[in-house]
């Protein structure tokens, strides 16, 4: 018993090293990230928040291409011959009330009322993570109720 302990003790200081090691390393990352060699000017910085609130929504979050998929399926007449996993997915965003999708909302509210690009940002490129996995699974559904046309 008192090998097993000391192994296991062993291996978690390991593990904790590691992961301290790795969250070093993506604060780093985050670091350069934000660099900006480049210094605008008050006008042009005003011009760039502007793109980048009216592109960001429509281009790298496909917020509305995911709102889209997910009501096609919904609709589709074929969504009853998708496998049991697939539905349950599609049902558990129905559920969580993604028709009318809170969490799209406030994103798109976050990203008009920021006035902050670097916080923007960092906002997106967290949220971009969990939009880019759920546009790959809402595609793959939606590919399969394609085969059943």
């Amino acid at each position: 018993m008192k090998t097993v302990a000391v192994s296991q003790d062993v291996n978690g200081g390991i593990t904790e090293k590691n992961t301290i090691l790795i969250l070093e390393k993506l604060n780093n990352l985050r670091d350069s990230l934000f660099k900006n060699e480049i210094k605008f000017s008050k006008k042009a910085k005003e011009e760039k928040l502007y793109l980048f609130k009216n592109m960001v929504s429509k281009t790298i979050l496909s917020l509305g291409n995911n709102s889209e998929t997910y009501l096609k399926i919904v609709e589709d007449v074929n969504f009853s011959k998708l496998e049991k996993e697939d539905q349950d997915f599609i049902l558990g965003l129905e559920k969580a009330g993604f028709k009318n999708s809170k969490y799209i909302s406030e994103i798109k509210s976050y990203i008009d009322k920021e006035n902050n690009l670097e916080t923007v940002f960092s906002v997106v490129v967290e949220e971009n993570i969990y939009l880019t996995l759920l546009n790959m699974e809402l595609s793959r559904i939606s590919g399969k109720l394609l085969n059943f046309i």
